[in-house]
């Protein structure tokens, strides 16, 4: 998360249950705050919303760049998840936060990253093998 309202506790109930009614197992999962070291220590954070990418762009401060243990690569990229959405049309770049709304809405949310999620996947299988070990 952007903010440290949650950190160490489980999933919201409404994301579990949506999650399991897709085989998906999120009850180890605990939330925790991203750190400078994420932007150290991948090339892309993905985020759900613009709130999200203007956070992220404020915790990364002034990390320029990072070195990688096999190459200098470019600063990290902080994309909206809906870039992948093979369904987004102009002004669809967010994805909706079911935060306090009914289980519609979580499996809604879920829907969404299920949608964007294999074209994602084709990206980042693009940028290894642009860039191999």
């Amino acid at each position: 998360g952007t903010h440290a309202y949650h950190v160490g506790e489980p999933p919201d109930p409404r994301s579990i249950d949506a999650a399991a009614r897709r085989g998906i197992d999120l009850t180890d999962l605990r939330a925790r705050q991203v750190s400078d070291d994420d932007f150290g220590r991948f090339d892309l954070i993905v985020a759900m919303d613009q709130e999200n990418v203007d956070d992220l762009e404020r915790l990364r401060g002034g990390v320029e760049s990072r070195q990688g243990w096999y190459r200098t690569v470019e600063p990290v990229q902080v994309q909206l998840l809906r870039r992948w959405d093979p369904y987004a049309g102009p002004g669809d770049e967010q994805t909706a936060d079911p935060w306090g709304l009914g289980p519609q809405a979580y499996r809604a949310m879920f829907d969404t990253v299920e949608r964007c999620l294999p074209p994602l996947l084709d990206h980042l299988r693009g940028l290894h093998d642009e860039h191999p070990v």
